[in-house]
């Protein structure tokens, strides 16, 4: 039996400060079977430092997620967040980009 296809869609906004921090919102979307509980998007950023995974955030039952996140540098900042799959969905993957500004 196949694996059914999932779909991550991220709301960020186009820029953000320091120290104002940053929030992504997003929806985990599929076809066929839902989700099995528990579900997890993991998160990595990348800015002009380098890039890390910060902590994954659970989706809840209606497939929507919160990422917030404190920059640590101005200029460019992507987010990328994945979805791994499960024994019943494909994984999938989808990034923002911020401008973060001093002020």
């Amino acid at each position: 039996m196949a694996k059914a296809s999932t779909t991550l869609t991220l709301t960020a906004p186009d820029e953000a400060t320091l120290g104002g921090g940053v929030e992504i919102t997003g929806t985990l979307g599929r076809q066929g079977p839902a989700l099995e509980p528990g579900a997890t998007v993991r998160v990595e950023r990348t800015d002009r430092l380098g890039s890390g995974a910060l902590s994954s955030v659970a989706v809840g039952a209606d497939g929507t997620f919160t990422v917030k996140d404190l920059p640590r540098t101005t200029r460019t900042v992507t987010y990328t967040l994945s979805y791994a799959g499960d024994a019943l969905h494909v994984g999938a993957t989808a990034s923002a980009q911020v401008e973060v500004r001093r002020r």
